[in-house]
């Protein structure tokens, strides 16, 4: 398998989007702050699910 083919296979972009939610679930304090598009960065569903106030 190529550096390429590996990279498809594993997004650490999925990774983070997934570790933050859950960290942001147990502390109110996270939030994310990206200089990207939302979508990109994979953090849709964190959007979703912490909605600014």
């Amino acid at each position: 398998m190529t550096v390429a083919e590996r990279a498809a296979v594993y997004d650490c972009r999925q990774a983070f989007a997934e570790e933050l939610a859950a960290l942001a679930r147990t502390d109110e304090r996270i939030v994310a702050v990206c200089n990207d598009s939302v979508g990109s960065s994979n953090l849709v569903a964190f959007r979703e699910e912490f909605p600014t106030a």
